[in-house]
């Protein structure tokens, strides 16, 4: 869901809606939603406004209907939880104790010093990055997905690891029949140099 929605299931500008601010979202029951992921939405239903194809189990065929149905449940939690953020707290009431004042010691302020930065998220290898920002439209196993993206196991690009390096780096390609831009480094969260070596070799395997 993410190449489209993005990881936090925001949206992606162009590509798939704002899934925590969706009213139809909002309208359907657990199962309804579920009946609607499964069937996906086609570029050619009157109810599509976004052009672009929503596909069947989100482009993965090999999507359970248990797995939906924790992906509805994440949807659920943080359309909560961004509700309970926007909602006002009291105050918290203010007694007058002057001895605890004078008592308590004052709280202590870690200097930047003491900050321990946390690690920085591990590399996606290259299958983990195709499920999260291509397979949505080119499919689980590079077959491709109807009025959304093509198969790309035959693709010329394929066999040339330079000319796929620079195309999913630094070129915006128009893809005429579907009209959007391909998203450069596989879209959000980017892919960094390392995950970009780690996917180009997945895609070789894929079309060998």
């Amino acid at each position: 869901c993410s190449a489209c929605h993005g990881l936090n299931a925001r949206g992606v500008p162009g590509l798939g809606k704002d899934l925590i601010a969706s009213e139809f979202v909002h309208s359907l029951s657990d199962e309804e939603l579920l009946q609607f992921i499964i069937t996906g939405r086609p570029v050619w239903d009157e109810l599509n406004t976004t052009g672009i194809d929503m596909p069947a189990r989100g482009g993965n065929p090999s999507l359970t209907d248990e797995q939906i149905e924790h992906i509805i449940a994440f949807i659920r939690t943080e359309t909560e939880n961004v509700g309970a953020a926007s909602q006002p707290t009291a105050a918290p009431e203010v007694v007058q104790n002057p001895t605890a004042v004078a008592t308590n010691p004052p709280i202590s302020v870690p200097s930047e010093d003491t900050v321990v930065n946390l690690p920085p998220a591990e590399p996606r290898s290259g299958e983990t990055a195709y499920a999260q920002l291509c397979a949505g439209c080119h499919g689980a196993n590079g077959e491709g997905t109807a009025y959304n993206g093509p198969a790309i196991t035959d693709s010329e690009l394929l066999t040339d690891e330079a000319a796929l390096v620079e195309f999913l780096t630094t070129v915006e390609q128009i893809v005429p029949e579907q009209g959007f831009v391909h998203p450069v480094r596989g879209g959000y969260p980017p892919l960094t140099d390392e995950e970009i070596e780690a996917l180009t070799g997945y895609l070789q395997e894929l079309a060998e």
